[in-house]
């Protein structure tokens, strides 16, 4: 099952739409191909996409504990980063000074 495919179970939607008006003029976004990439990848694997930018960011984000599992999928209840311990005011006011 794919990301996609799990988002319109959950959410009981299995359509798309088309913009319409001023949304409908809007130019398609010119991202470079790492974009793509990028966005290729989290759709393909939605948990080791997030896993890795978890990763990634570890020099900005200080985690307390590393977390265990990235996903856990306990419908109608999901976690992400299950056992990680991180604190948002620790990261946003203490941890660069």
């Amino acid at each position: 099952m794919t990301y996609t495919s799990l988002i319109a179970q959950i959410g009981g939607v299995n359509k798309s739409w088309k913009a319409r008006g001023k949304m409908a003029k809007i130019p398609s976004l010119n991202a470079p191909p790492e974009y793509y990439e990028l966005w290729k990848f989290s759709i393909e694997d939605p948990e080791g996409f997030w896993e890795k930018m978890a990763q990634d960011s570890m020099g900005d984000i200080y985690w307390f504990n590393r977390w265990k599992k990235v996903f856990e999928r306990r419908y109608p209840y999901f976690k992400w980063f299950v056992g990680g311990m991180t604190n948002t005011g620790y990261n946003c006011l203490d941890y660069k000074l």
